[in-house]
């Protein structure tokens, strides 16, 4: 990651929870802590215990684009995973539309919130069609509602076209608009994107950002929480964005007066711990 230097740090600041209007946040984060436990291999330590998260707070409002940024193994695809029940906090506290109890946040999830890791996991010698009804069916989708949704979200990644090529024909850029459209097959309020572009050419890359912004956040008006290590698309897609380094979170701040984002920037400030 290409890292530029602000010499002033007055465009960090800690996270608040009271940035939006409570009635209108979607997911919340109240001072979330995360270790994950050493690992072993034939009664071998390979690897220490660490702390990834460390009192980490932020809310994200309905129909916004928030955006985690930070270098490889900060901790952006843990926070994700505890947000979609994939992975368990040590500490703090989780809240989804409103809602933070477990039964709650289960229902929830499994409702409204979809999860999408890329383009690992599909079936390459399926069609783009046989793995969308394969994964649908897993969703709970069947007879009408799942071949209609197979249409609906085809259409939406502009798929239409290719839905009957294998999925191992396609190129790299057509494969992350698969798992996009995945992720839309039961039509989630809320989605969570790693790293969606990592594996793509510039030119495919963009036409994956502008699929987020247009379509599913102006269009369809999902809540999107995306996590990325590539400063020009965290500043292309985002409402808001929040920089993780050394198991804290922090938001950058728009240039005063001109709503802009900074032009340069140093990426990692000094860590604050309290």
């Amino acid at each position: 990651m290409a890292r530029t230097l602000l010499n002033s740090q007055a465009c960090f600041a800690p996270i608040e929870t009271n940035c939006l209007d409570p009635s209108a946040t979607v997911i919340a984060l109240e001072k979330v802590s995360k270790t994950w436990p050493a690992r072993w291999r034939f009664f071998r330590k390979v690897q220490a215990s660490r702390e990834i998260l460390c009192d980490v707070t932020f809310s994200v409002g309905r129909g916004e684009i928030f955006v985690l940024l930070g270098e490889n193994g900060a901790g952006k695809t843990s926070i994700l995973k505890i947000i979609a029940g994939l992975a368990c906090e040590d500490a703090g506290t989780i809240s989804l539309l409103g809602e933070s109890s477990a039964a709650q946040l289960a229902a929830i999830r499994r409702r409204h919130l979809t999860y999408s890791g890329g383009e690992r996991g599909f079936y390459f010698r399926l069609t783009v069609r046989e793995n969308l009804s394969l994964f649908g069916t897993l969703e709970g989708l069947r007879g009408k509602l799942l071949r209609s949704r197979i249409d609906t979200v085809s259409e939406i990644a502009d798929l239409a076209d290719d839905v009957d090529r294998r999925f191992g024909d396609l190129s790299s850029g057509m494969r992350q608009r698969v798992a996009l459209a995945r992720a839309l097959l039961s039509d989630p309020d809320i989605v969570l994107l790693d790293e969606p572009t990592r594996t793509l050419d510039p030119v495919h890359a963009l036409s994956i950002r502008s699929f987020i912004r247009d379509t599913l956040v102006r269009s369809q008006g999902k809540t999107v929480l995306l996590a990325t290590n590539a400063l020009d698309e965290a500043f292309e897609l985002a409402d808001r964005i929040g920089i993780l380094r050394e198991t804290r979170l922090f938001n950058i701040e728009r240039e005063p007066g001109t709503n802009a984002w900074p032009q340069r920037l140093e990426l990692f400030p000094p860590a604050r711990h309290a």
